[in-house]
């Protein structure tokens, strides 16, 4: 069988490499599937092009990734689903051949993302496993269940990705952007606003990523980006990998999100050893000032003051203002970061209501929600697959309050992500 892999991303705020797209061409390949591979990014007509390559390698499926249903952040919000939906009908339509939907953005809803691109079949989460024995299905006559929950099948941790095979990153490269790699999917955390909550978590084997690493090196990459949820979920096995890293002496920036625990010397130390100079610490005011959080005051400052120490750059990403938080709780965090100092700080008031998370009902609650407001309509918005968003925090108030602070960014004000920031 032959099948099309098609990256519907034209997103370029900034541009992302489909690092999860070329995760599934070695799983195929070891399926003796073969394998075309568009990447959409940088086209000017993604319809044609899309119609253009399909007609001439004519696969016997066709199968997109989504990355974004939407920009995520309030202001100046971009509703990202319609082109993917249009460049996948006109396949449809114009081939008559199955077509498959999957990518990270399926974790933001998913029967509805069929429905709304008209995509035959849909995979929730990864899809190494998945999607061949999808395609199995559909080569043998069987007619496959939708959607799949490809976190039930996992990933394969040994299978070494060689990336750059059909993907020309040179458009990305000669800009700076980062290569992305992925050592450990999922969560095990329950954040109520994460569509990544409390998903099963899968680690790819060291020595693989090492091999996938030194793979970007020698296409040209100058910088990697770790797209784990946080890197230093399991802080042993990310001590591995880095201790691996540090001796294969890249001439790598690395960089990557992480929680605010587990952290301490030694591992701060190996991410500087192996080539990190600026890492992303994902941070919530109200787990600043609730007893039974994952991690406190002192966890959060201690992080950067150790990030300081090593000299690597910190950004911050603070979601604050959840439903029946006061305003001294978002206070206390701005305060705490700012005497904390690093190097920027980008705050979320708007919170992003994503299909059956906690926060939605929380949102929706009227005990919880005496001065918040939801903005965006919750009817006929099957899955919240439009955006909705919930703000709990008087905007004019918290641009007060860091107006005299430089650190301190709101986000969506500027079409720029935290690591460009620092």
């Amino acid at each position: 069988m032959k099948v099309a892999l098609i990256n519907t991303n034209t997103y370029t705020y900034p541009p992302t490499i489909p690092t999860g797209m070329e995760y599934l061409v070695a799983p195929l390949e070891r399926a003796g599937v073969e394998v075309a591979c568009l990447d959409l990014t940088f086209s000017h007509c993604p319809e044609k092009e899309a119609f253009n390559f399909v007609e001439e390698n004519r696969p016997g499926v066709v199968c997109f990734s989504i990355r974004n249903i939407d920009t995520a952040l309030f202001p100046g919000n971009e509703f990202l689903l319609e082109k993917p939906a249009t460049i996948i009908r006109t396949i449809r339509e114009s081939f008559g051949i199955p077509t498959i939907a999957g990518g990270s953005a399926t974790l933001c809803a998913g029967t509805e993302i069929a429905r709304y691109t008209g995509a035959d079949l849909l995979i929730r989460g990864p899809g190494e496993i998945a999607l061949p024995k999808l395609l199995k299905q559909i080569e043998q006559g069987i007619e496959p269940e939708s959607p799949v929950d490809g976190w039930a099948h996992g990933i394969m941790p040994d299978i070494v990705h060689k990336r750059g095979k059909y993907i020309d990153y040179s458009f990305y490269l000669s800009r700076g952007h980062p290569a992305g790699v992925e050592f450990r999917k999922g969560c095990d955390w329950s954040c109520p606003f994460c569509v990544e909550r409390l998903r099963p978590i899968f680690s790819r084997n060291a020595r693989a990523t090492v091999k996938e690493i030194e793979s970007l090196a020698s296409i040209g990459a100058k910088s990697i980006f770790f797209c784990d949820s946080e890197l230093n979920i399991d802080i042993n096995n990310t001590s591995v990998l880095l201790e691996m890293i540090k001796s294969e002496k890249f001439e790598l920036e690395m960089s990557g999100y992480f929680r605010p625990v587990p952290m301490n010397l030694g591992l701060m130390k190996l991410l500087r050893e192996s080539g990190f100079n600026k890492v992303t610490l994902s941070v919530n005011s109200w787990d600043l000032s609730t007893e039974g959080s994952p991690y406190t005051e002192k966890d959060v400052v201690r992080f950067i003051e150790l990030a300081k120490e090593q000299g690597i750059r910190i950004a911050i990403d603070l979601l604050a203002g959840y439903p029946g938080e006061g305003a001294d709780s978002v206070k206390k965090a701005i305060e705490i970061l700012g005497n904390a100092k690093p190097d920027t700080v980008g705050i979320n008031p708007y919170i992003r209501l994503y299909d059956r998370t906690p926060v939605v009902r929380d949102a929706l609650n009227p005990a919880l929600n005496k001065h918040g407001k939801i903005i965006g309509n919750l009817d006929q918005n099957p899955e919240i697959l439009k955006p909705v968003f919930y703000l709990g925090i008087d905007i004019s108030w918290l641009e007060e309050m860091i107006a005299t602070d430089s650190t301190f960014v709101l986000e969506g004000s500027s079409k720029t992500v935290n690591y460009e920031r620092i």
